[in-house]
């Protein structure tokens, strides 16, 4: 629903305070008073612009009244990816722009008594309970899982291999939930709005080891396994009030024999076996918690010395079952995400609070989830794509003229005056019947647009942003997963898989929109990033691969790849790109929280055929990942790097490292709030070479997972040149330059200043006196050669010492070199040859 405000703001310009042509601004609300009783009231704008002003610190809804200068710009967007007539709403406090809403025009037809019959036939009735334990909750969830034609393990559909369906995946421990289904099957039914019948918190869940000779194997058909994802808060010891339970080698016995009571679980976990049970054909339930062995103390792993099998340490268990995170969550039937709470979770940190409390099930204001529809009032408005003559008016047009779908189609008049002949036959039915009804055809006045409302960050507010989802090892989770079904912190479901993205709001999609860089575009989504089928990848034609087989001859440093593993390589430089801004609560966990999506990938991606290349012949005899990057074209994924923040005039970089965790070289080394961005795989000429790798493996069983940073190295063959690294004064915007040592310091307009560095926090001493800073050349860019350079890239190593009489250097950024700025480098550094070094 809309407000009074809003809906008179649209529907009668009222508030208009400025008509710029371009857009219409007008004033909003004036008060936090009035902002608040919008929001409550459930009116869908005011409810998303109070939760962001109130989450960004810009007014406190609880404090006492006072003024606000709130204000909407309306324009129309135009631009080659838009049909005519979508229109943005921008929000703008004190001058400062908010948030942006989309207004998506309604066909006339859709709006008229003959559209209202169709839309009944095509779209799916939805009734919003004011409860998400509700039966008309589980039924939405249901139909979804009923729609979604994702790949499931359990099933005998043709997308399913043979393998997978003689024998189903369980994981080494389950929670079995078959009291909880008993207990719902003797319940009585409640009707679809009002809340499920409870279940008695006496009721008992007990713990399963599928991998012991007790273990029965069922049809797993009828016998699924979901997974929950939740926050896990920070690692402080547990306290005495701490009640929340956790699998640790001291009580897994009594968890497998007596199991656990429902009143002994956090909110969390119970309504997450309660929901789960809910579903037909879900047998058990996953949960971290409670699956895995956890330390008697958080801060640390407690590894046990009793040879018995009941006593395995957690240390170890962890270990044995982060290598399995990728089938456990791949061969799940679905994941439940608990994005409610705001962090701390008492089930794994001991902290208070947070989505274990808070719970799925929740009360919701049933009046805030519906899509809303306004006429908006475009008058002096001016349509940028429009063809009339820009005085926001258009040539009057028949309500039938445009289809459900907002086009023209072939055959459209014939389609059109069978429309009108039933619509005539429609009319004069219910006129004969009411007697006496006046059915006349009303020109549409063209001042006047239907529209739908869309926030364009509603999946960010629900989805993306939620605490749960800015975790790493729930980003691996939600990939690894076939389907995701979020509990959000307004109360509203939304379902996430490959095939789409869908709300409460919005049950059969939600709209793909996002803002960028000030415009409404297509939104990219976080399961746009699972890998796709083979069969809808180009193949490189024989005139391509010839093509460059002869570049390749001509210079083997140049790089070629083939277009399937150029869209390899691609989705996991994105894949990265997105993961290296997530959090962790153990910062040592950067290369175990991706290390399942890094073996599934490889398995299903890179594994055929490798290694790949026939001139890369040592590849076989060396692990293919090597700490958050591939073996193959190495050289190009070294070249990530950190892009800083630029905010209020400044350049932030807040960046820090962690160099036992990965080595210099690695994206893994750092923690970066903004992330990293990768190598680019295009065209280009290497200017070194990656001749060796080492690695030291925290546990050699999973070469996936955790490494020794300090142990790990790479054998180069490269040209480094000594520079001096300087810190420019901060009235320039360029914090940082370099230039050639050997001469005075140049200008500032004679410096190098297109510099990202790693950790500028942490490297503080790449600017002390007598620090040995080299720069070393990594590639030039499309078009340029060793002997004709275009733009340039270079590594910024920090020389730390010898290593088997090779010079050994540290990662301290990248560097970037323009077409003129690259050829006078190369000519004061021509004398310097290529050597064999080491870089950590």
């Amino acid at each position: 629903m809309l407000c009074d405000t809003c809906y008179r703001m649209l529907h009668h310009q009222a508030g208009l305070r400025e008509n710029r042509r371009v857009e219409l601004r007008f004033d909003h609300h004036r008060r936090i008073s009035t902002l608040r009783e919008a929001a409550e009231s459930g009116c869908s704008i005011c409810s998303a612009l109070a939760r962001q002003l109130e989450r960004e610190h810009f007014i406190d809804l609880g404090a006492a009244d006072q003024n606000i200068h709130l204000q909407a710009a309306l324009a129309s967007i135009c631009g080659r990816e838009w049909k005519r007539g979508y229109y943005s709403l921008d929000f703008l406090l004190d001058g400062r722009w908010m948030r942006t809403f989309a207004l998506r025009p309604r066909t006339s037809t859709a709006n008229s008594w003959w559209g209202l019959i169709r839309r009944r036939k095509t779209q799916h009735p939805h009734q919003h309970a004011a409860h998400t334990h509700s039966p008309a909750v589980f039924e939405l969830a249901q139909r979804w899982l009923s729609n979604c034609k994702c790949a499931d393990p359990t099933s005998s559909s043709p997308s399913s291999s043979p393998s997978t369906r003689q024998e189903q995946y369980y994981p080494h421990r389950l929670l079995d939930l078959d009291s909880i289904k008993r207990a719902i099957a003797s319940s009585s039914p409640s009707s679809p709005s009002d809340p499920i019948e409870p279940i008695n918190p006496q009721t008992r869940i007990h713990l399963l080891e599928t991998r012991s000779p007790h273990w029965q194997k069922t049809d797993p058909s009828t016998n699924r396994y979901v997974t929950l994802s939740h926050t896990w808060g920070s690692p402080s010891p547990p306290t005495t009030t701490t009640t929340t339970p956790r699998l640790l080698a001291s009580n897994r016995q009594a968890l497998l024999t007596a199991g656990i009571a429902l009143a002994s679980l956090p909110a969390t976990f119970r309504d997450a076996a309660v929901f789960a049970s809910h579903l037909p054909g879900v047998r058990y339930l996953w949960i971290d918690a409670l699956c895995v062995v956890q330390a008697e103390t958080p801060t640390a792993f407690v590894r046990q010395s009793d040879a018995d099998a009941d006593a395995l340490g957690a240390d170890e268990d962890w270990r044995v079952q982060a290598a399995e995170m990728d089938r456990v969550y791949r061969n799940a039937y679905l994941n439940i995400s608990a994005a409610v709470g705001d962090g701390g979770d008492a089930a794994g940190g001991g902290g208070a609070g947070g989505a274990a409390e808070v719970g799925l099930f929740r009360e919701r204001n049933p009046a805030a989830l519906g899509e809303d529809e306004v006429g908006v009032d475009v008058r002096g408005l001016l349509e940028l794509d429009g063809d009339g003559d820009g005085d926001g008016y258009e040539d009057e047009y028949d309500e039938d003229d445009e289809l459900d779908g907002g086009g023209y189609d072939r055959g459209r008049g014939a389609r059109r005056r069978r429309r009108r002949a039933l619509k005539a036959c429609v009319k004069a039915g219910v006129g004969a019947v009411l007697g006496c009804l006046r059915w006349k055809k009303k020109k549409q006045q063209q001042h006047v647009k239907r529209c739908s409302v869309v926030d364009v960050a509603l999946w960010d507010d629900l989805v993306e942003d939620a605490a749960v989802n800015r975790r790493a090892w729930v980003y691996q989770e939600r990939l690894l997963a076939p389907r995701v079904l979020h509990f959000c912190a307004d109360g509203q479901l939304a379902w996430e898989c490959s095939e789409r993205c869908c709300t409460e709001r919005y049950p059969d999609g939600v709209p793909g929109l996002q803002l960028k860089s000030g415009v409404i575009v297509s939104e990219e989504r976080v399961k746009d990033l699972e890998p796709v089928e083979e069969a809808s990848l180009p193949d490189a034609s024989l005139e391509d691969v010839n093509g460059d087989l002869e570049k390749k001859e001509e210079d083997d440093d140049v790089v070629v790849v083939a277009p399937r593993r150029l869209h390899h390589y691609e989705l996991w430089k994105r894949i990265v790109e997105m993961y290296s801004q997530k959090e962790l609560s153990r910062q040592g966990d950067k290369l175990m929280a991706l290390a399942g999506l890094a073996k599934f990938f490889f398995d299903t991606k890179l594994a055929p055929g490798w290694p790949p290349v026939p001139q890369q012949r040592q590849l076989p005899q060396q692990h293919p990942y090597v700490a958050g990057m591939w073996r193959e074209y190495l050289e190009v994924q070294l070249l990530w790097r950190v892009e800083p923040r630029f905010e209020d005039g400044w350049i932030h970089n807040g960046t820090r490292r962690y160099p036992r965790r990965a080595p210099s070289f690695s994206w893994a080394a750092l923690d970066v709030p903004d992330g990293v961005v990768g190598g680019e795989y295009r065209d280009q000429n290497l200017l070194f070479r990656v001749e060796d790798v080492q690695m030291k493996y925290v546990d050699s069983r999973n070469k996936f997972g955790l490494v020794e940073g300090t142990g790990c190295r790479l054998l180069l063959d490269a040209r480094v040149v000594q520079i001096e690294l300087h810190e420019i004064e901060p009235v320039f915007i360029t914090p940082y330059g370099w230039w050639v040592s050997g001469g005075k310091a140049p200008s500032f307009m004679d410096m190098y200043t297109d510099v990202y560095l790693d950790s500028p926090t942490d490297d503080g001493d790449v600017f002390e006196a007598g620090a040995k800073i080299f720069c070393m050349p990594a590639s030039t860019g499309e078009g340029g050669t060793k002997q004709s350079p275009s733009d340039c890239i270079c590594l910024l190593l920090q020389l730390i010492g010898e290593a088997e009489g090779r010079r050994a250097f540290k990662r301290i950024g990248l560097a970037r070199l323009s077409d003129y700025e690259s050829e006078k480098f190369q000519q004061d550094s021509k004398d310097v040859q290529s050597e064999k070094m080491y870089l950590y």
